[in-house]
């Protein structure tokens, strides 16, 4: 009968594999578990570049409970801002309503009247975005 040669190998956490051979067969067994490692990582780092994109459209944003001061202070700014622009867009209304203004001062008040209308849509989206966390 021939004597058959075991070594074991402790990877940690309680895990010990038994390689049937002697100190040769170890380090082969090492080197193949090494390379089947890299191979593993790789296919991992390539279906990692796959997956955030998927994942990402699935997986739905996670709600905050509450506002940060920067934000809070935002927030209380904002209704501020929206009144003084509205009454702007109210003035100018009343500006280009009124007949008196020359057709240059006609057509630089009209396009400012459209940046108003922009910004206030704009600051009433982001109020409506912080009043959720209220």
């Amino acid at each position: 009968d021939k004597l058959v040669e075991h070594t074991f190998y402790f990877k940690g956490e309680g895990e010990i594999k038994d390689i049937i051979g002697n100190y040769t067969a170890y380090r082969e067994y090492l080197k193949q578990e090494v390379a089947d490692e890299r191979i593993e990582n790789q296919v991992a780092k390539e279906k990692a570049k796959e997956v955030p994109v998927k994942v990402a459209a699935v997986e739905p944003e996670k709600k905050r409970l509450k506002l940060s001061y920067k934000e809070q202070v935002e927030f209380e700014g904002l209704e501020s801002e929206i009144e003084k622009l509205v009454q702007e867009r109210e003035d100018l209304m009343n500006k280009l309503n009124s007949g008196a203004l020359s057709g240059d001062e006609a057509s630089k008040t009209a396009l400012r009247l459209n940046q108003v209308a922009a910004e206030i849509e704009q600051k009433e989206g982001r109020w409506l975005e912080l009043a959720e966390f209220i």
